[in-house]
């Protein structure tokens, strides 16, 4: 039965990118930081900034993508917020862009919510916008509701553009009544 395992964690892993690089740069950060074992979610609330800015100005998208997620496993803490809307606003990587999307839903927050509707309103990458849809879907329809409304008179046609598209995800859904 190992073996099966262990055949199915090499199918798994097959034609992966190799994490080391990544990897490396997360332990040079954390030995900036004065860290020597794995990050734990207080030590990433205490390094929030550092990490934040780290996020913003590392060349290596893997990078901001790793650092993306971590500030991410602080969903439960308000303060991270900012840092990834506005890495959300400025990001020209779409696989970034996924991740600090993915990360902005999972703080079911208004403010996060709100900024996950923005970059949707905005001109985003197509191939990335049926992921930021379903990442809308899973959000609380009260709050998307009112990131909606929020930004419907600066731009009506990108938000009946929107709301068509949860619509379809979701038709029996608050957005299909407007």
């Amino acid at each position: 039965m190992a073996d099966a395992g262990f055949l199915l964690l090499m199918l798994a892993c097959a034609g992966q990118p190799d994490p080391e690089p990544a990897v490396a740069e997360v332990q040079t950060l954390q030995q900036r930081i004065g860290e020597p074992d794995l990050m734990s979610i207080d030590d990433i609330k205490a390094h929030r900034v550092e990490l934040a800015r780290r996020m913003q100005t590392d060349p290596d998208p893997r990078v901001r993508a790793d650092i993306a997620s971590a500030l991410g496993y602080t969903a439960r803490d308000v303060d991270s917020i900012p840092a990834l809307v506005e890495a959300l606003r400025t990001e020209h990587d779409v696989s970034v862009q996924r991740r600090l999307v993915a990360v902005l839903v999972s703080f079911q927050r208004p403010a996060a919510t709100d900024a996950v509707v923005r970059f949707a309103l905005g001109e985003v990458d197509e191939g990335l916008m049926p992921e930021v849809h379903s990442a809308l879907v899973g959000c609380d329809p009260a709050q998307v509701q009112a990131a909606l409304a929020a930004h419907e008179a600066e731009h009506p046609d990108a938000v009946a553009r929107l709301r068509a598209a949860l619509c379809e995800l979701l038709p029996a859904a608050v957005y299909c009544t407007e």
